[in-house]
């Protein structure tokens, strides 16, 4: 079997086994089968220019079990039960139906076409043969082609997270798979019967991401059978004893999954060991900072905790409870452990008290959402709802409750019919509530309701509901709200089992009262909400309180040293796909996506004068500040799709890595009454990776005897192996090219002594057919980074400072009008030239405008910000912008100049906005020596018309060079991105130096739009607007409702 793309000069990987199989008869019904001189060889590179090598340790691992006698049961040309010993893995049973597979086919002599539903390795699927004769010899060649989409019982599996339910949608993405198996048998006629003397077996499988032909992962598995020769023997006795057990049928059996993750292999002996040193390892690493080097063992983590038993997990919680980062690591990445292991461990955690609520929080909600849907763990997490740890803090209780009824619904999405008992403690809880009218418990027991949609909870729900119930009760707004939500959420699930009266109506009409709640609902399940009310977000910010609140001690805390730091590892998405091939070996698609992030956080804060009453007595101090820290995660990402057993892999792998990171270090000063901030940051030194991106796509090979020697070699070759052409056969008629662009470009400014890089290396291969797959295949490294540079005079320190209130500018008043003055002359020049009919109806604002303010008056200044290079005690450099308001009347005016400050600079940019009561505006930007070597015209207007339109433009006199010609370039793509997006192109000669857009309703949710370009127009008629989700409100719910 062998994993690639299928063209030219692309790295494959695959695995072959040959052997001797002897079978002997045992009674006339009955067969041993023995395998000898079994080899296994391995190949991981590129066809045509690697082999195979040969896998001694791996072949002497499979022949340990293999050589064992295995003895089946063989009627009417089909195997029935198969026998081996107790201490054979299944993976070897199942390498022992992928051989007797070669005899499970129907040979029909009175016909020569013929369908067939029939068992095989694959499950019970239809078969269609073909038979032919050789006249001379009698030979029958008979081919059989099975088709293994639709098999009943089909031998496929899905496993992965429980987080939500596998849809129809998911489901046929897992299914995006096209396999075609056929088989060749040749049938010698003899006395006793038809002698099979030779059978070839092919299955070949492409799957791709993407919803198009070609261009896809590719399997090629191919089996052949010889007879060598056939003698009468007598009857192979059965050793007593050893062959008692049966393994089943010619069916695939699918083996435990969770030993089995495709990324790793690894060594499972002594599982707890390695468990604790890793997560040791793991939490040193990452204990100020992301070490994005490391984030990928997670998964070996998860391996090794899902092998551990019950009684390792409370051997390693001892080790680590002692130590708050070993301990935060443990609770964070047990929660992969899907089964009653981790019930068990949180129940014994529950009830000894020995775990805060915050972290039982966490590790409750990850667990009980990743926890298999088994009807026996359904039983065992009812004990929770019972505990009293989980009431001891309200929050744990709503995620312990809401939690359990997100299990329901899983469990009953995966097991029909679903009994009523699951959900009973939930039905319980809320006749109990409203009972004994406890509204909180009311809202907690609707909303697990809900997450458990279960039909048999319709009725108790619609007690809560006025007008629906048969007995009504007064219920304030926020039970009301949680009640239909919950029959909401019902009837999405189960429509024909929810039936609402008319009244229904009237019940949501009185029912608006804005519902205090922040709810956590991913994948469609509510774990965790909190009420909130305008009283709450007064208490916990109140300027008036005091030393008894949670503020108060954070203030405390920050003027004593704060430190504190959190870290997590979650595995975010893990999907699998199993289905067998005709080998007896595993077909495994499956992708992860996990994350690690980490904050660290160090202050400590000066307050003059320290409040000694209040809060609020902060507005008149001043408050200094110094920091430091790392805030950042890694995101890891795999795809595979090949053979993954627990003794070897062989298959395509994209692997991906996400970094984010950003340490800082500043000191600030804030003045509340003054309005006054100020920062103060460090120089750079050294270089910092703010964010990247980087993956490619292996051919991979592993095996347990090995696990250290994985082989992975880039499915796209570099640029240096790929001038060393491999032979290809003739059916590739595609020839490959290779495409490998590399660059960096990076913004420094000499003033502050740093830059900003942004590094792009890709290489990539394509044909004359060019598919999705293609583009996303191949090495990928994208990197935005903070660099030091030479700065042009010794930097100290880089201040930061913004002045918010009103002040006076030391720009004189004069200065200031009459820069603005000229400003606007040129602006109403520019207006004048370049406005086209459809904004004609804009008023120009002329010079006189700005005098109105009186020569005699000082502007204020509205706004101030510095960013200065500091350098001793010399005259700083940098920028300094200040935001003016001359806004009179209906007038809404504002200016922003921006001075570069330092030595012989007179660097300006002077931003002129104007908008009137009209809704007409306008901004004029002009920038350089004093505002004037470069220049850009902004305009945008609602002209009255028959129907709204909204009208813009841009126009450019004066711009740079290196600024036009980016512009030319993005310019290009505009009419093939334009096309994509449905709209139609018009060569035309506009205004030069020039480009405007209209959009105008042509209904409620359309709009058409035009866009004018110098040489060209671009149009589209009726274009959708975007649907923006509001929150739902209970109008809405009911609407939806009434509709069901």
């Amino acid at each position: 079997v062998n994993f690639g793309l299928g063209m030219p000069n692309s790295a494959e990987s695959g695995v072959k086994m040959s052997c001797i199989v002897k079978i002997r008869g045992a009674s006339a019904q009955s067969f041993a089968l023995q395998v000898s001189d079994l080899a296994i060889h391995e190949f991981n590179g590129f066809p045509g220019k690697d082999s195979f090598t040969p896998s001694p340790k791996l072949t002497q691992r499979f022949a340990a079990h293999l050589t064992k006698p295995f003895v089946f049961d063989y009627v009417g040309g089909h195997i029935r039960d198969i026998r081996a010993g107790a201490e054979v893995p299944e993976t070897v049973v199942n390498i022992v139906r992928g051989i007797l597979d070669f005899f499970q086919f129907t040979v029909k002599t009175t016909q020569k076409v013929y369908e067939l539903e029939e068992f095989g390795i694959h499950g019970k699927c239809q078969s269609n043969y073909a038979t032919e004769e050789n006249n001379q010899t009698k030979e029958l060649t008979i081919t059989r082609v099975v088709d293994v989409t639709n098999c009943l019982g089909k031998a496929a599996l899905y496993r992965g997270m429980a987080t939500a339910v596998l849809d129809k949608l998911s489901k046929q993405r897992g299914e995006s798979i096209v396999s075609t198996v056929r088989y060749v048998y040749k049938v010698k006629p003899t006395a006793d019967g038809g002698l099979i003397t030779g059978v070839h077996g092919l299955e070949q499988q492409h799957f791709s991401p993407f919803n198009v032909k070609g261009g896809s992962f590719k399997m090629h598995a191919e089996k052949k059978l010889d007879l060598v020769s056939e003698s009468d023997v007598a009857a192979i006795v059965v050793p007593a004893g050893g062959l008692t057990q049966s393994r089943g049928g010619p069916v695939y059996k699918f083996v435990d999954a969770e030993a089995n993750v495709p990324l790793v292999m690894q060594n499972l002996e002594d599982v707890v060991p390695k468990a604790i040193e890793l997560i040791k390892h793991l939490a040193d690493a990452n204990s100020y900072h992301i070490d994005s080097a490391t984030t990928q063992d997670t998964i070996k983590l998860f391996q090794l905790l899902r092998m551990t038993p019950y009684e390792g997990l409370e051997e390693m919680w001892k080790q680590f409870a002692g130590n708050a980062e070993y301990r935060r690591w443990f609770l964070d990445t047990i929660v992969e452990i899907s089964d009653a292991r981790i019930l068990k461990f949180l129940e014994s955690r529950f009830q000894a008290g020995d775990i805060s609520a915050n972290e039982a929080l966490q590790t409750f909600v990850v667990a009980f959402n990743h926890l298999k849907a088994a009807p026996e763990l359904v039983e065992m997490a009812k004990a929770f709802l019972s505990l009293p740890f989980s009431k001891s803090n309200v929050h744990l209780w709503h995620t312990v409750v809401l939690s359990y009824g997100s299990l329901v619904y899983k469990h009953c999405a995966y097991n029909t019919p679903c009994s009523v008992g699951v959900v009973q403690p939930l039905l319980d809880m809320a006749l109990e509530a409203l009972r004994t009218r406890h509204y909180d418990d009311m809202v907690l027991a609707l909303k697990a309701l809900g997450n458990a949609g279960h039909p048999g909870s319709i009725k108790t729900i619609m007690r809560f509901l006025p007008g629906v119930s048969a007995s009504p009760v007064d219920l304030p707004p926020g039970v009301l709200s949680a009640a239909v939500q919950s029959m909401r959420l019902l009837a999405a699930r189960d429509p024909h089992s929810v039936r609402t009266r008319k009244n229904t109506t009237d019940l949501c009409e009185g029912s608006m009262v804005p519902t205090g709640t922040v709810p956590v609902r991913p994948s469609g399940q509510e774990w965790f909400f909190a009420n909130v009310n305008k009283d709450f977000i007064r208490r916990a910010l109140s300027l008036s309180a005091g030393k008894d609140t949670p503020l108060w001690t954070a203030m405390e805390n920050l003027q004593k040293g704060y430190s504190w730091h959190w870290t997590k590892a979650f595995l975010i998405i893990e999907a699998r796909y199993f289905q067998a091939t005709t080998l007896g070996l595993p077909l495994e698609i499956s992708k992860y996506y996990q994350s690690v992030t980490g904050i660290t956080v160090n202050a400590k804060a000066v307050i003059n004068p320290p409040p000694t009453e209040r809060l609020g007595q902060l507005l008149n101090s001043e408050v200094s500040l110094d920091t430091d820290g790392f805030v950042g995660f890694t995101k890891d990402f795999w795809a595979f799709y090949g053979i993954n057993t627990e003794l070897f892999q062989s298959g395509s792998e994209v692997v991906g890595k996400i970094p984010v990171g950003a340490p800082f270090k500043f000191s600030s000063k804030i003045n509340v009454a003054q309005k006054k901030f100020e920062f103060d940051f460090p120089v750079l030194k050294k270089e910092i990776e703010l964010f990247s991106v980087s993956s490619n796509a292996f051919a991979v090979s592993r095996n347990i005897e090995e696990p250290t020697l994985a082989k992975m070699t880039p499915m796209i070759p570099d640029i240096a192996a790929s001038s060393e052409q491999v032979q290809t056969t003739p059916e590739h008629l595609n020839t490959s090219n290779t495409w490998h662009p590399k660059g960096k470009f990076c913004a420094e400014s000499q003033i502050y002594g740093v830059g900003v890089c942004v590094e792009s290396d890709m290489r990539r291969q394509y044909y004359h057919e060019e598919y999705p797959l293609f583009y996303f295949l191949g090495f990928t490294h994208l990197a935005f980074k903070l660099v030091p540079v030479q700065a042009g005079r010794a930097v100290d320190k880089i201040h930061f400072e913004v002045n918010a209130g009103p002040s006076k500018h030391p720009m004189s008043a004069r200065q200031l009008l009459e820069t603005l003055r000229r400003l606007s002359q040129v602006s109403a020049d520019a207006l004048q030239r370049f406005l086209s009919p459809s904004v004609s109806c804009i008023h120009l604002i002329r010079p006189s405008n700005f005098l109105r303010q009186g020569l005699d008056s000082t502007p204020e200044a509205v706004f101030n910000f510095k960013a200065f290079a500091m350098s001793g005690d010399r005259k700083p450099e940098g920028y300094d912008a200040v935001m003016y308001n001359t806004s009179e009347g209906s007038h809404h005016n504002a200016q922003l100049i921006v001075s570069q400050v330092g030595d012989n600079i007179n660097w300006k940019m002077c931003v002129n906005t104007m908008m009137n009561s009209s809704a007409e505006a306008k901004a004029h930007i002009g920038w350089g020596a004093e505002c004037q070597s470069y220049e850009m015209l902004l305009a945008a207007a609602y002209p009255s018309a028959s129907k709204p339109t909204f009208e813009a433009k841009v126009d450019w006199t004066r711009i740079p060079e290196n600024m036009e010609e980016l512009g030319t370039r993005l310019e290009r793509y505009v009419p093939g991105m334009a096309f994509l997006f449905g709209f139609y192109q018009e060569n035309e000669s506009n205004a030069q130096r020039e480009v405007s857009a209209s959009f105008a309703a042509s209904s409620a949710d359309s709009v058409d739009v035009k866009i004018r370009f110098p040489k060209y127009t671009l149009y589209r008629q009726a274009v959708p607007l975007p649907s923006f989700f509001e929150n739902q409100s209970l109008k809405n719910t009911c609407s939806q409702l009434l509709r069901l």
